[in-house]
């Protein structure tokens, strides 16, 4: 990947490449969380806070994958 990511982000997208998926509420709590297996599967769920999710976003590290109201869902950028 080749940037430098703190250790959430990295946490992240250590998670993603696991097979954890990221996703993001677009109603007004605007929440982010990590769910295994994809989100909407109904597995484990672990919270990402904005400014993580942004900063990978930003850095573009992450893409988005899927809009479909009220959830986006988002992959890592291929290399």
């Amino acid at each position: 990947m080749g940037k430098k990511l703190s250790p959430a982000m990295q946490n992240v997208v250590d998670m993603m490449r696991d097979g954890w998926q990221l996703g993001k509420n677009g109603t007004f709590d605007g929440r982010w969380w990590l769910q295994k297996g994809g989100v909407g599967r109904g597995d484990k769920i672990e919270k990402v806070t904005a400014g993580t999710a942004y900063a990978l976003y930003s850095r573009k590290v992450i893409e988005v994958d899927k809009r479909s109201f009220p959830t986006t869902t988002y992959k890592l950028v291929e290399e």
